[in-house]
């Protein structure tokens, strides 16, 4: 078919579109995790920050790490 018709779309713009919100839902929801465990810490003594994960219970933590 792509040799008879080489400029015929394959796909709809609408598929397109719902393909691409879902490639973002996903990559949302992949992301969610970190975004909720980390937080931004200060120390007072240095101008540095520095990002940790804060987690509810060490086992939660010990679990993460292992992956």
């Amino acid at each position: 078919m792509v040799i008879m018709w080489p400029l015929k779309p394959r796909i709809s713009k609408s598929f397109a579109t719902c393909v691409i919100a879902l490639v973002w839902l996903i990559a949302g929801a992949t992301v969610l995790p970190t975004a909720t465990f980390t937080t931004l810490v200060q120390p007072n003594e240095t101008k540095y920050e520095i990002c940790d994960r804060m987690f509810f219970s060490t086992s939660v933590r010990a679990v993460i790490d292992q992956l």
